[in-house]
């Protein structure tokens, strides 16, 4: 199956953040299913959704809600809530294969781990319809053009 797919399909190593390879409105839909959040800091995810906004025709992203109290990577509620360092600390407590990281790949985990506000969501998607999927509270929001 994976040879079929290799002579159908082109793979692509890339940067979301940079795609200058590729020229605006080269794509028909860009698809960004819960990735915007592990692309690092406030201005790589700016970039990452401005380069997708650029190349796609269209596109549906979605985002974990930083609203919902279960954090959906670690799967402990409130730890997204809480600083770096306190969030590291906890992990470790309760997911033993986190623990036997190192404290780099441990740091860098939780870093690239950043659920978004609705606020923030919208900052990075303006001029999109968006909406939050909701079980009581907001659990991931979605932006579509």
């Amino acid at each position: 199956e994976e040879e079929s797919l290799r002579k159908t399909v082109n793979m692509i190593t890339g940067d979301a953040r940079g795609l200058s390879m590729f020229s605006d409105q080269s794509f028909d839909i860009v698809v960004c299913n819960s990735v915007i959040e592990h692309v690092g800091n406030w201005l790589d995810m700016r970039q990452a959704a401005d380069e997708a906004r650029r190349v796609g025709k269209r596109g549906w992203f979605q985002a974990p809600a930083f609203e919902f109290p279960l954090e959906q990577h670690f799967l402990l509620p409130f730890i997204h809530w809480l600083a770096d360092p306190l969030q590291v600390c906890i992990i470790r407590l309760f997911r033993p294969a986190f623990k036997a990281m190192s404290v780099d790949d441990q740091y860098m985990a939780v870093y690239h781990t950043r659920p978004l506000t609705r606020a923030q969501f919208s900052a990075l998607l303006p001029d999109t319809d968006r909406l939050s999927e909701r079980l009581l509270f907001p659990k991931s929001h979605v932006a579509i053009w």
